[in-house]
Formats: structure tokens, sequence, C-alpha cells
């Protein structure tokens, strides 16, 4: 995408998650992620639901600057009527155009526009352009650090999810399997989707005895659906060993 919009994007995110309280620029309601059923719904910050006093029809922030840098980054033609406006950035961000932008930044950004892509959060829903910035999260993501970000979880995890059901790309099976494993020592969503693939040969061979390690492991990080597949795969393995 367009370099110094991508930028501008991350510099924004990052300054309205700070003023919400989340020091490092990230979303901080990771806790909110857990046991999600699918992809679920993308995690929604507090300043998303601030309402902007003065506008025509109460519009929200986000959906000013998703919609301006979404024009800003798609290569077709404009979704919107209206024409790309300044007044996308905040007014109260005098210092937002000098804040050094990092990788985490981009990563934290890219992730969340992915979210709002495959949400319609702001923007027209695009699952297509959802895993672009998905793949752009990862591509960006810092190097080196001892645990990936939250938001390289997520973005990991999404696009997996999204390769995995051909949503947005094509069905790439193996590929997400790696994705989803690569994120599974943290991520109840991962977990639990790797446990249907195991229980339904999705991408690798059928074997319940994996699917329901992956279920209880999903289970004890918290997934709402997994307790009822461990006992359904338990079920099933009594019933083959009788």
């Amino acid at each position: 995408g367009h370099a110094a919009a991508r930028d501008d994007l991350a510099r924004i995110y990052a300054y309205e998650n700070q003023r919400a309280g989340h020091a490092d620029g990230s979303d901080a309601s990771a806790e909110a992620a857990k046991g999600r059923r699918g992809k679920g719904r993308a995690r929604r910050l507090a300043w998303e639901n601030k309402w902007i006093p003065g506008r025509r029809n109460r519009d929200r922030l986000h959906q000013y600057w998703l919609r301006d840098y979404y024009n800003a980054l798609s290569p077709e033609p404009l979704p919107f009527s209206s024409a790309m406006r300044s007044t996308a950035v905040p007014g109260d961000l005098p210092e937002y155009v000098s804040v050094p932008v990092t990788d985490l930044m981009r990563a934290n950004a890219l992730q969340y526009l992915g979210e709002c892509f495959f949400e319609g959060i702001g923007v027209p829903a695009d699952a297509a352009a959802a895993v672009t910035c998905y793949r752009a999260a990862l591509d960006c993501a810092p190097k080196g650090l001892p645990a990936p970000p939250a938001s390289v979880v997520e973005a990991t995890y999404s696009l997996g999810w999204c390769l995995l059901h051909g949503v947005g790309a094509a069905a790439d099976p193996k590929t997400a399997i790696h994705l989803l494993n690569s994120v599974s020592r943290t991520h109840p969503g991962a977990c639990y989707t790797l446990g249907l693939c195991h229980e339904e040969g999705l991408g690798t061979v059928a074997d319940n005895r994996e699917a329901i390690k992956f279920y209880r492991k999903a289970q004890r990080m918290g997934h709402p659906g997994a307790a009822a597949k461990v006992a359904e795969v338990e079920k099933k393995l009594s019933e083959r060993a009788t």
C-alpha cells in the first residue's frame, strides 16, 4: 500500500490507543479475543465508540480516517462519494506527524485495519483486502523479540483462518495449519481451529486423538466452544474403544 498513508495510519492508531490508556499503542483488549467463535467480531477499542460532537449524524472518528486511508490505499475507484479530506486527521494531534513510526506501530495498525476490512467497520467489508493487511502486518512485524506482539499473533491467526477456509484468498490448508500452529501456544482460536482440522481432516490426516489435544488446550484458555467439542470427541473415542 501507499507508504505515507500506512505510516500516518500507524501514527493515528498509536496515538488514539495511548489516549485510550494503552501505553504501548497496541490493542490492550487481547483477553477479549479469547473464546471467539470462528473469526468472531473484530476487537473494538474504547476510542472507537467515542462520539465526535458537532459533526452531522455524530459520526465516529474511526469512520472518517478509515474511509480516507482506505481511499488512499485502494487501487480501485473510490468507494465513497466524498473525496479525501484533511479533517480525517483529528485536530488535537499536533505532534502526530513527527512521531517516529516503528515496525510495531505498523503491525498494530495493519492488523487492526485488516479486522476492519474483514468485519466492514468504517470501510466496505472486503476479505481480500483483509488478507492483504494481515500479510502486511506479518511482513513488517518487529523481528528478534522474545515473544510476538499481540497484533502479530492475531494477524497470524486471522490469516491462517482465511487461508484454511479460502476466504479472501485461495484456500491453502498446509500454510494455514503452519500459521495456526505457530500461535497455538497462546491463541485459543488457533487451538480450536486446529482441533477442527484434525477432527475433520482439513489439510491434515483426520485424527481424533490429536483433535482432542487442541480442544482441551483451547478449553484451558477459555474458548467457549471447546468444552462441547472435548465431550463430543471423547464420546467418539470411547465408542471406538468399545
